[in-house]
C-alpha cells in the first residue's frame, strides 16, 4: 500500500494545473475560497494529499484502500501522458520545424541562384553590345553608372569570403580566469571549420591569440608542418586537460556542497558529462584507449545526481526522472527548480 501511495505522489508531481483541478473535483476535495482555479499547483497537490489521507482514515480495511489507490493510478495514467510520450511529441514537432526551415532555405537558395544567373546574363549581353559598337557609340555617363551598378555586387562576395579569421580572446597560462578556456577555444576552432576556413588560417589565428612571451607561442611559430590534430594535442597539454578516466571518476564521486544550491550542483554535473561526451565524439578519443559510451556516461551522470544531492526531499521528487535514462538536461533543470521551490515553501 505504501508503494502505491508513493507512486501516486510521484504521478501528482507530473500533472499540470488543469489535470490537478480535474483530479480535485473527481476526489471531491474541499473547495477553497475562490475555487480550485485560484490556487497554485503546489496548493492543489497538497489538497489531493490531504484528501487521500482522509479517505485512508475512513476506509474499513487496507485492502479496500489498496484497490482504491490502484484505480486512482489507472485514472492518473489517462490524465497525464508518460515522459517518453511527451518527449516523442516534442521530437516530432522539432522535426517538422526543421523540415520547414530546410524547405525555406532551399527556396531562398533557388531564388538567389536565379537572380544571380539573370544578373550574369544581363551583364554578358551588355558587354557584348558594348564590344560590338565601341567605335560608333560613345560612352555616356548613364553607361558608366550602369557599369558601376553591375560590377559592384560582384565584389561584395569576395570581401566576405576573404574575411580574416580571428580567435576571440587571448590564450594564457592554464587556469587564468581572464583568459580563454580550453572549451571556448575548441568551440571557436570547430565553428571556423564549419564556416569553411582552412586549417592553415585557423592555426595562424590560434598562434596569434597566444599571449606574447609564452613558450607555447614561440613553439607554434617555429614548428614546421603543424597540422590541426597536432595543434589540438599541443593545446590539450598546455591546458592540462583531464583524461576521460579522470573526468568519469570526478563525475561518479561528486556531491553537493552544503553551501551550494541544488541547481548549481546539477550544472556542475552537466558540465562534466558534456566534457566526457565531447571526448567520446573526438576523432582522437580512441588513441587514449578509453571507451566510454554515451549510454554509460548518461547512466553514471543520473546516478551521481541521485546520490550526490544533499536534500532527501528534492531527491525524492526527482527520482522518477533520474530512473529514466532518456531524460534531457532541460527537463532535469526544470524539475529541480520546482522541487527546490516546493521544499523551501514547505520549510517556511
Amino acid at each position: 500500500m505504501e508503494e502505491a501511495r508513493d507512486e501516486v505522489s510521484r504521478r501528482l508531481l507530473t500533472l499540470g494545473e488543469k489535470e490537478l483541478i480535474h483530479l480535485c473535483e473527481h476526489l471531491k476535495c474541499n473547495a477553497p475560497v475562490g475555487g480550485f482555479a485560484s490556487k497554485t499547483r503546489r496548493t492543489l497537490i497538497r489538497l489531493v494529499e490531504k484528501t487521500l489521507d482522509e479517505i485512508e482514515e475512513g476506509e474499513e480495511s487496507t485492502d479496500s484502500y489498496q484497490k482504491y489507490l490502484q484505480q486512482l493510478l489507472s485514472d492518473l495514467s489517462s490524465l497525464n501522458p508518460t515522459l517518453e510520450e511527451t518527449e516523442a511529441e516534442t521530437v516530432v514537432q522539432e522535426k517538422g520545424e526543421l523540415e520547414e526551415l530546410k524547405m525555406q532555405y532551399q527556396k531562398l537558395q533557388q531564388q538567389m541562384e536565379e537572380e544571380i544567373g539573370a544578373l550574369e546574363e544581363k551583364m554578358k549581353q551588355r558587354m557584348q553590345a558594348a564590344g560590338g559598337h565601341t567605335a560608333s557609340v560613345p560612352i555616356t555617363t548613364k553607361d558608366v553608372d550602369t557599369k558601376s551598378a553591375i560590377t559592384t555586387p560582384t565584389r561584395l562576395p569576395e570581401v566576405t569570403l576573404r574575411r580574416e579569421f580571428r580567435i576571440m580572446g587571448q590564450i594564457g597560462e592554464a587556469g587564468q580566469k581572464e583568459k580563454l578556456s580550453y572549451t571556448s577555444l575548441i568551440n571557436q576552432i570547430e565553428s571556423a571549420l564549419q564556416k569553411g576556413h582552412g586549417e592553415a588560417k585557423i592555426i595562424e589565428a590560434v598562434t596569434r591569440a597566444v599571449s606574447p612571451g609564452l613558450h607555447l607561442r614561440e613553439m607554434l611559430e617555429i614548428k614546421r608542418g603543424l597540422t590541426l590534430p597536432t595543434l589540438k594535442t599541443i593545446l590539450k597539454g598546455h591546458y592540462k586537460v583531464d583524461s576521460s578516466s579522470d573526468l568519469l571518476h570526478r563525475l561518479m564521486n561528486m556531491t553537493q556542497d552544503p553551501r551550494e544550491s541544488a541547481q548549481n550542483f546539477l550544472f556542475r554535473a552537466i558540465e562534466l558529462k558534456e566534457k566526457l561526451m565531447r571526448k567520446f565524439s573526438d576523432d582522437d578519443a580512441s588513441e587514449e584507449g578509453e571507451q566510454f559510451s554515451p549510454q554509460l556516461i548518461q547512466r553514471k551522470f543520473l546516478r551521481s545526481i541521485e546520490t550526490g544531492l544533499y536534500s532527501d526531499a528534492v531527491k525524492f521528487q526527482l527520482k522518477p526522472y533520474l530512473s529514466n535514462r532518456t531524460v534531457t538536461d532541460e527537463v532535469l533543470i526544470e524539475r529541480i527548480n520546482e522541487a527546490t521551490n516546493l521544499e523551501q515553501e514547505r520549510q517556511q
